[in-house]
């Protein structure tokens, strides 16, 4: 299924989050609110991975305060500096 931005796109990650056991997110930039607005009810959800170059915290691309969060959830943060995709895994 084609999802698009503005459009279905988070309806469709939603409920793909909501129906999968397991699930791993690969993603260079995520903003804290993006993140709880996707994650904040699921159990599922195992690992973040996150590029976190100085610049994206600067510019504002990523936050910092995903960790704490993700901290007290049980969900393990990588960071990867060399993380360019956006991908899925099941």
């Amino acid at each position: 299924m084609l999802y698009k931005n503005g459009i279905d796109l988070k309806i469709g990650i939603e409920d793909y989050i909501r129906n999968s056991q397991s699930l791993f997110i690969f993603s260079p930039y995520i903003k804290l609110e993006t993140l709880k607005s996707l994650i904040d009810n699921s159990e599922n959800i195992r690992a973040v991975f996150v590029r976190w170059e100085t610049k994206d915290l600067i510019l504002g691309s990523s936050d910092l305060e995903i960790y704490p969060y993700l901290k007290n959830k049980g969900i393990a943060l990588y960071r990867n500096s060399r993380l360019h995709l956006k991908a899925y895994l099941d």
